[in-house]
């Protein structure tokens, strides 16, 4: 699942700009969500009908269906141009043919590259030559590896799988040096934010469970809380793309906090029952097992025994919390993927190596967000570790504010500093010796430049 999601964000960041990044991950978030709330339905029915197994096998089916239509329809390079994967087939195209439209490209044998206008990767060489109606590359490199190419890149992927691991090593270590500041300070960013997501998986069924309410109920709160989470999610590529990543981040920070504060009060209000009580209870042994009230047999009105907590009101409780969570993680929902590819434009030939680093940050977030409030929950109840949660998610949304600047068009303001700097030293050079020097209005002689993370000198 992790190489799935850095090669969906590799490619994302390769082939879409600044403008629409945020949408088409907010899109490819809201998939995800959609599928999260079907899969379990489809796997449900296909396991009450036939065999559990037979749910594992249709995995293992649609995992070879996805991987060989990416291997043979997803575009190898960058841009329009990128030439599709098509190996084991020979055919020839003219070479003005191959560098100009992009629905051109060469289709060679074994051995020899494939290419087509801005294939690859745009780092590579356009130098082609024709050799009996092939057409071959000529002294190519990719991603300024420095080594001649023969293969294109997914075969030299699969050839090279198990390939020198000290040349890895040092392309990690010089991705950390040259992006250490974004893994730190994003990456964090990240990972708490990641954590206070998965807490709420933990809490709310640990809320309702230990209410007392019956399966059913707690799975319609948790599904309408996911529901509300897929409904939200195209909203986050609006606020992303229109008022900024750092915007979207710390709204949905405070709302998501404010979730938890509610679960938190209902959790006060509507305490936990004890085990025994609890067991009673969803075993039906206890009386108002069942529901709502019971005015049997004492005639009095007694809406609830002592410890049960199935009352309407506390239902709505907790169903208000759970659709908060929702609509405040799915409003954020791309979020961390965009960042990562915002981020990931300022080196491209890095690129996949800061994607799978940022991703091992990230993803200790899931780990780590329901032991987290688990294990508060376990010392000191539901109440304390959603209070903690919510002031979690306050500190990221802070943290956010106050250390991580906007990252829309980082990549292009970065190239624009580079190339600033660029002209003002061909000015200085062609400059005759004594002649006084005028500094151009749109460039930058600061020794700091613009700040680390806005694609300055020291990104």
């Amino acid at each position: 699942m992790s190489l799935f999601m850095l090669s969906r964000t590799a490619f994302v960041t390769s082939t879409v700009d600044d403008d629409h990044r945020g949408r088409i991950m907010s899109i490819l978030g809201f998939i995800r969500r959609l599928m999260a709330l079907f899969a379990p339905i489809v796997a449900g029915f296909i396991a009450h009908y036939t065999m559990s197994s037979n749910v594992f096998f249709l995995q293992i089916i649609l995992c070879v269906v996805y991987g060989l239509w990416a291997f043979y329809y997803i575009p190898v390079g960058v841009g329009k141009n990128a030439t599709l994967h098509r190996r084991g087939s020979t055919g020839s195209v003219d070479a003005d043919s191959a560098l100009g439209l992009g629905e051109y490209s060469s289709i060679l044998e074994d051995g020899d590259a494939i290419i087509g206008g801005d294939g690859h990767e745009a780092a590579i060489s356009h130098a082609l030559i024709t050799n009996d109606g092939q057409i071959h590359t000529n002294e190519t490199f990719y991603s300024g590896a420095g080594e001649k190419r023969d293969w294109c890149g997914q075969c030299e992927c699969v050839a090279k799988l198990f390939g020198p691991v000290i040349r890895q090593v040092r392309k990690y270590a010089i991705t950390v040096g040259l992006y250490w500041k974004h893994l730190l300070l994003v990456g964090t960013y990240c990972q708490v934010m990641n954590t206070v997501r998965q807490s709420r998986v933990l809490l709310i069924p640990l809320q309702a469970t230990g209410m007392g309410l019956s399966d059913l109920t707690v799975s319609v709160i948790v599904g309408i809380g996911w529901g509300m989470d897929a409904l939200f999610a195209p909203v986050s590529g609006y606020m992303m793309d229109r008022h900024g990543r750092l915007f979207c981040g710390c709204l949905t920070g405070l709302v998501m906090a404010a979730s938890f504060f509610i679960l938190a009060g209902v959790s006060i209000m509507y305490p936990p029952m004890e085990g025994a009580s609890l067991a009673a209870e969803l075993e039906g042994t206890a009386p108002l097992s069942a529901g709502m009230s019971n005015s049997t047999t004492s005639g009095t009105d007694e809406t609830l025994t002592a410890g049960s907590h199935t009352s309407t009101e506390a239902v709505a409780a907790i169903l208000i919390a759970s659709m908060a969570m929702g609509i405040s993680n799915g409003a954020s929902g791309g979020l961390i993927l965009t960042l990562s590819s915002d981020i990931a434009q300022l080196h491209p030939r890095r690129r996949g190596e800061f994607l799978a680093l940022f991703m091992v940050i990230v993803d200790t977030g899931f780990i780590f967000g329901p032991y987290v409030a688990g294990a508060i929950a376990n010392a000191v109840g539901i109440a304390w570790s959603s209070a903690a949660v919510g002031v979690l998610s306050i500190a990221s949304s802070l943290w956010m504010l106050l250390l991580i600047p906007e990252t829309k068009g980082m990549g292009a303001r970065y190239r624009q500093f580079l190339e600033d700097r660029a002209n003002e030293a061909d000015l200085m050079r062609d400059t005759p010796v004594g002649t006084e020097y005028d500094e151009p209005e749109n460039t930058k002689t600061e020794e700091s430049g613009p700040r680390s993370l806005q694609g300055g000198p020291n990104s």
